[in-house]
């Protein structure tokens, strides 16, 4: 059996990838830092309200407060940008053309292509119609369902379990 896409990436796929990748890999990680921050931002703003409260608000504490929020909105600024250079980054040869082979995948793009054999594959994720093909713990190659162009994609996480001997994981 063959499979083919044409594979144009959008915002949504880098998205999908990163909720995957943080439950898959750091869940732990990432469960820990979100609550820390959550407790961080939660004491620093009982602080300023107890500050309020007390009437000891003055001007220091009001560069402490702008401070934190400008740091704040660069924090969420960075993890928004994230995902729109990742975009870029993967969309700068336009479409890529991923077909099979017998040895692997194979990928073109715009004057360029390389091969990816079945062996590399360390891990096979499924999500919300999606693909991941992880080669190692930090990088995957996103194949979302929409642009199979030949073969069936619900049939192709059984052709790469089979292939690569790699149980097909399902994340919901």
């Amino acid at each position: 059996m063959s499979f083919r896409l044409e594979i144009d990436y959008t915002r949504e796929d880098i998205r999908c990838f990163n909720r995957v990748h943080k439950r898959l890999r750091y869940r732990v990680l990432y469960i820990v830092l979100y609550v820390l921050v959550l407790l961080t931002l939660a004491a620093v703003l009982a602080a300023f309200v107890l500050a309020a409260g007390w009437r000891v608000w003055n001007a220091e504490l009001t560069r402490y407060a702008v401070i934190l929020l400008m740091m704040t909105a660069l924090w969420v600024y960075l993890n928004l940008s994230r995902n729109t250079v990742a975009l870029r980054s993967l969309n700068a040869m336009g479409t890529t053309t991923v077909t099979t082979t017998e040895q692997g995948l194979h990928a073109a793009a715009r004057g360029m292509s390389t091969d990816l054999a079945y062996s590399a594959i360390c891990d096979i994720v499924h999500c919300r119609d999606t693909y991941f093909l992880y080669v190692n713990k930090r990088h995957a190659t996103i194949l979302p369902e929409r642009c199979f162009t030949e073969g069936d994609p619900a049939a192709f996480g059984a052709f790469l379990a089979e292939k690569t001997g790699l149980k097909l994981k399902e994340i919901k």
